[in-house]
């Protein structure tokens, strides 16, 4: 019997394992990743929440079959340190443990052969050095003749604790030590921070670390054309829905696939939450998208997953009147670039080409507004080590500017209420 697909099972922006009927391939970054688990470095994954660095890891060791465990930051948070959370994981990679004085000798030993190992460098942390061989050990013999990755997930969250990144550097350094090496497990960083480096600068063994590191490039916003191909694919094409068309509204199917782009920046977890929200309201409309099931769906969405947004928004917006309201131009603009990166020229061209009539032969100080959105507890932008560039603190942040500004036909910018945003 013809069984037929639930919303939920088509647009999965929650689950992590890998929604084969749903993936996106990235051609690039699975070769890269592939290509990087054949050397012998350690390897990072970066890139903004929501763009698929979990998919995109579990999609190439599924294919390669590699063996892999998953130590998530919460788990770490939980138990307080690496060291706890690798005992935690061990226990449950291998349930049987040693009791009595079995435990005993065994502790003893894997501290001596660490010990020794390690002799060039007092710094390690001896339970640390124990924990990690014991847990390599039962990853290796679980793993059998495969390829062995114990995958570190959210790292962002451990880097922000001198005292986990000094415990993660220990098992970063341990990749060339002889006991931990014929194990042949390494180690895969997943994280959003992608200046590493500068979190291991006091650690005097930071290039040692970097040497034995290799990132592979930014997992990034997919490419308009792949967003609408998969927004269509699930609706349409899958779920089998119909749109109506409404000629006073111009809306379409090109236009929701448009809005869809648009509203999502082109984070495949926000293109499957939005199209999760549509197609669960459509199932209930007799499988039709109208413009006003898309409007409410989209609402729905944006007050339910970006309210905090609005907030830290809010609070950097121009509250007084000025002639041209820069600091609103600056924002606006922000909202527009396909990238979450910039520069100061990046904005500044951007700015004259939005606005070209209120900066036509005026010098205008870029650098000063983006300077201040990227100061204080409601911050807009993080300024890298180097002073040069800027990048979102949050994807979200770049939708809700999307949601809330647009400009009118004399260049200003047109601040509107968070339940009444809708225009792209």
């Amino acid at each position: 019997m013809f069984k037929k697909n639930k919303p939920e099972d088509v647009f999965t922006p929650r689950v992590k394992e890998v929604n084969d009927e749903m993936y996106v391939h990235r051609e690039i970054l699975e070769k890269s990743l592939a290509k990087a688990v054949r050397k012998h470095k350690n390897i990072a994954i970066h890139g903004d929440s929501g763009t698929g660095k979990t998919w995109l890891y579990r999609k190439v060791f599924n294919d390669l079959n590699i063996f892999y465990e998953v130590l998530n930051s919460g788990t770490i948070n939980q138990c307080g340190s690496i060291t706890a959370a690798i005992d935690f994981l061990t226990a449950r990679v291998e349930p049987k443990k040693a009791s009595g004085e079995e435990a005993k000798k065994s502790a003893e030993a894997n501290a001596g052969v660490a010990k020794g190992s390690l002799e060039h460098t007092r710094k390690f942390d001896f339970r640390a050095a124990e924990s990690y061989l014991e847990l390599v050990r039962s990853m290796r013999k679980k793993a059998g003749s495969k390829k062995a990755f114990l995958i570190i997930e959210n790292l962002e969250h451990i880097l922000e604790s001198k005292d986990m990144v000094k415990e993660l550097s220990s098992l970063l350094l341990y990749l060339d030590d002889e006991e931990y090496a014929k194990n042949n497990v390494r180690i895969l960083l997943v994280g959003t921070s992608n200046n590493l480096r500068d979190y291991f600068a006091e650690i005097s063994e930071t290039q040692t670390i970097i040497n034995r590191l290799q990132e592979i490039p930014e997992v990034s916003a997919l490419p308009i054309s792949d967003v609408k191909s998969l927004a269509e694919k699930g609706l349409f094409n899958t779920l089998k829905y119909k749109i109506i068309n409404d000629s006073t509204k111009n809306f379409d199917k090109k236009y929701l696939l448009n809005a869809i782009s648009w509203f999502s920046i082109n984070i495949p977890q926000y293109v499957h939450d939005i199209c999760l929200e549509i197609a669960l309201e459509a199932e209930e409309n007799n499988g039709e998208i109208t413009n006003s099931l898309y409007v409410q769906c989209l609402r729905n969405w944006v007050q339910e997953a970006l309210i905090s947004e609005n907030t830290r928004l809010e609070a950097n917006i121009n509250s007084k009147e000025t002639r041209h309201g820069r600091r609103n131009q600056v924002i606006y603009t922000a909202g527009t670039l396909i990238t979450n990166e910039f520069s100061n020229g990046e904005i500044e061209l951007a700015l004259r080409k939005n606005f070209p009539i209120s900066t036509q032969d005026k010098t205008i100080n870029i650098s000063s507004n983006l300077i201040a959105l990227s100061n204080g507890k409601n911050s807009l932008f993080n300024k890298n080590q180097n002073g040069n560039r800027y990048r979102f603190i949050d994807p979200k942040i770049k939708i809700m500017i999307r949601w809330m500004l647009t400009k009118d036909a004399n260049e200003k910018v047109v601040v509107k209420k968070f339940e009444d945003g809708i225009k792209f």
